[in-house]
């Protein structure tokens, strides 16, 4: 009787002993699952991240040749204007000084 009772417990130890066998290498499984499943996110959200970033250096780089095209454009303007400016004072100069200079050949020929 008592073979019978160490048997039975016996046969209960056996099969608890498989049930954690069981248990632990279920565990394992979805530990492996769930770190697949964590890299497949961290690749997809790095992928999105990656593609985000692409998409914003894309317009800063367009905006930034924009500011480029429109610094240039009132550079080139104002070089204009400048250029301009410095032209019509050395004309006004250059006439004044024909002018004065007439005036004083015209004196030095009336003997003034």
């Amino acid at each position: 009787m008592s073979k019978g009772g160490v048997s039975r417990l016996a046969e209960a130890v056996s099969w608890f002993e498989g049930e954690l066998k069981r248990l632990y290498d279920e565990s394992v499984s979805k530990s492996n699952d769930l770190v697949r499943f964590g890299d497949d996110m961290a690749r997809e959200l790095r992928e999105d991240i990656e593609a985000v970033l692409a998409s914003i250096i894309a317009d800063l780089r367009e905006e930034a040749l924009k500011v480029e095209e429109a610094l240039r454009v009132e550079f080139e303007r104002r070089l204009d204007e400048e250029l301009k400016s410095i032209e019509a004072r050395s004309t006004a100069r250059f006439e004044k000084a024909v002018r004065d200079v007439f005036e004083e050949v015209k004196r030095m020929a009336q003997g003034v």
